[in-house]
């Protein structure tokens, strides 16, 4: 195992920050205390009447556009247009859906993050740990992830209108959208085919917990063999989530900044991978696991596997802790 990587520059993350997933015992937010997670949220309940509004949008094209008031409600105007209320209340109802979700996915972190947990032994209570076999992270966040993708290609799609406008400025910027939405869909085409591939991965935490200045080793298990065409890549990182820059802290934008990263390349023992062993030194300046807070510290450690096409990327959380 070669590092042939090692950095502290703090770098902005492109994944969710804790306090947007769907609590782990309770991915889909909806089988209990919705009601209560919606009362105590009153953003949550100006979103609801925001979808309402958009449905609202959404029913009259369509009742322009079929039905026995259609020509009633379509008059001499261009049929088109009702086909823009149409895309528009979609694209109303996909956004302010997405946007719900992260809200009461926030409130039932901030619940979980008013229990008491030990403080000398915190990996006990703060998550539901499996050392004997973890699933990756952001799993369970899937029906989340879907609706956001789709919410924001469809926005995309609508701003495209504006590149009938005049002004370069503005087509400027829609094309700058545009060539964003691409990465996106070239990073939603991999995990299809990742899907497709029936990867399941899991790692075994060999050392439960490891603390700063210990050494973290685990097993990559595998279920599938996979024909790998070169050196797996692991990269230890410590993430810490905090206030976008601007927002305050009262700011409701709080985005994933990894502070340290150190990435190892390990070559398999043949051509087809199924477990993979992992060890790395934690640096013993660096702060532990801290999931009870809005501004929450944790471990992870990426794997990218190199298969023909798209290379098989999985992700976990690492039981990196400071003792008490």
């Amino acid at each position: 195992m070669a590092v042939v990587e090692e950095s502290r520059e703090r770098q902005r993350l492109y994944a969710p920050a804790r306090i947007s997933l769907s609590p782990a015992e309770d991915p889909s937010l909806v089988k209990r205390g919705l009601w209560r997670r919606l009362r105590d949220s009153g953003a949550g309940c100006m979103l609801l009447v925001f979808i309402a509004i958009g449905l609202a949008i959404f029913l009259f094209g369509v009742a322009g556009t079929v039905g026995p008031w259609r020509d009633g409600i379509r008059g001499n105007n261009d049929p088109r247009s009702l086909l823009g209320f149409m895309a528009f209340g979609a694209v109303f109802i996909l956004v302010a859906s997405r946007m719900l979700q992260i809200v009461l996915a926030g409130e039932a972190n901030t619940r979980r993050q008013r229990k008491r947990v030990s403080r000398k032994e915190p990996w006990t209570e703060d998550h539901p740990w499996k050392p004997e076999g973890m699933d990756p992270d952001y799993s369970g966040q899937t029906g989340g992830t879907i609706l956001g993708r789709i919410a924001f290609f469809a926005l995309i799609g609508l701003s495209n209108l504006a590149l009938g406008s005049p002004s370069y400025v503005l087509k400027a910027i829609v094309i700058l959208f545009d060539l964003f939405a691409l990465l996106i869909l070239y990073d939603s085409i991999q995990k299809i085919v990742q899907s497709l591939r029936r990867v399941r991965a899991q790692v075994r935490w060999l050392t439960f917990p490891t603390f700063v200045g210990g050494r973290l080793e685990g097993t990559l298990l595998l279920r599938r063999g996979l024909r790998v065409s070169g050196p797996v890549r692991a990269t230890l990182r410590c993430v810490q989530d905090a206030h976008e820059r601007g927002s305050g802290k009262g700011g409701n934008t709080i985005e994933a900044f990894s502070i340290y990263r150190q990435v190892q390349e390990i070559p398999p023992s043949g051509e087809t991978l199924e477990t993979l062993s992992v060890s790395f030194d934690v640096p013993p300046d660096l702060p532990g696991t801290n999931l009870g807070r809005e501004e929450a510290v944790y471990w992870q450690v990426a794997f990218v596997v190199p298969v023909a096409g798209p290379d098989v990327e999985v992700v976990f959380l690492a039981p990196v802790y400071k003792r008490a």
